[in-house]
């Protein structure tokens, strides 16, 4: 089975990366893609840090 990821830049780190493991432990053969990205360039992720009830931190991510 393929399954193909849709992605943008500065996506949340967590809801590309787990997805992405979870099928690859089930022998999944997943790719990512991204708008205006090439073969082999990285995408940044983001993370985000809950300061409060409405208010987070976002900081960068692990280039994937």
């Amino acid at each position: 089975m393929k399954v193909l990821i849709l992605s943008g830049d500065y996506v949340e780190d967590y809801e590309i990366y787990a997805p992405l493991k979870a099928l690859e432990m089930l022998g999944v053969d997943v790719h990512v893609v991204c708008p205006d990205k090439k073969a082999g360039d990285k995408i940044q992720t983001s993370l985000h840090f809950m300061d409060g009830w409405q208010t987070y931190t976002e900081a960068p991510g692990h280039p994937f």
